[in-house]
């Protein structure tokens, strides 16, 4: 992960009082955390169904193997 968030740079320093904006910035904060962690899954998810390929290849599953493919290209 990260050592940075790009959050961090613009948080907002509590003023000691019940400020809205120093809660959107913890949620903004907390919102890109997840979205890392989210990405760093797939990137782990994508690795293991480019290792288990080869071995579909060998039993014949090229159906399965194309759809493996396809979802893999079709980033947003």
């Amino acid at each position: 992960m990260s050592d940075k968030l790009r959050s961090d740079s613009f948080r907002w320093q509590d003023t000691g009082w019940d400020d809205p904006l120093a809660a959107w910035s913890e949620f903004a904060r907390n919102l890109e955390l997840e979205l890392l962690q989210a990405n760093e899954r797939l990137k782990r998810l994508e690795e293991a169904g480019d290792k288990l390929t080869p071995g579909a290849a060998a039993v014949l599953m090229w159906s399965e193997i194309e759809e493996w493919k396809e979802a893999k290209e079709a980033k947003l």
